[in-house]
């Protein structure tokens, strides 16, 4: 995770092949962008501005976002839609391009706090399915749509 947080990257590849929600991850794809810790989660709008390009990486490969791309300039959606870290759940895509772009430490914290999060929810679901007797099967599911 340190290495990706350095490049400016947050992880983004999907773990959780079985259809367990015990990743850590919500399942639900309308996130926050809300800025205080103490309120209740708000639904997040996208604008539907044609000229905007926020596609999401290919489900096929071990993904990133680089958040330096200027892609990101506008996107006020969170990290990764799915993820329940607190950077996702508080900030946008577009605030953490800023923070990168204007050399702010901020944005190293928020990325690696984001990063060893997904890591550390990738590692729960493997440990679950080994406790399950299903590492064999979520291994050859990992291997086919990520190797």
């Amino acid at each position: 995770p340190y290495r990706l947080t350095q490049l400016g990257c947050a992880s983004s590849f999907r773990y959780d092949l079985l259809g367990s929600d015990k990743g850590g991850t919500t399942t639900t794809t309308t996130t926050t962008t809300n800025k205080t810790p103490s309120s209740e989660p708000k639904p997040m709008t996208v604008d539907s501005d044609e000229t905007k390009d926020f596609s999401e990486p290919k489900e096929t490969a071990l993904s990133k976002i680089n958040l330096w791309d200027p892609r990101f300039r506008l996107d006020e959606r969170p990290l990764v839609l799915e993820c329940g870290c607190y950077t996702c759940r508080s900030h946008s895509r577009a605030y953490v391009h800023h923070l990168l772009n204007t050399h702010e430490m901020l944005a190293q914290v928020l990325l690696q706090l984001h990063n060893v999060y997904y890591f550390h929810s990738f590692f729960r679901v493997i440990r679950q399915t080994i406790r399950d007797g299903k590492f064999s099967e979520y291994k050859k599911k990992f291997s086919d749509n990520f190797i």
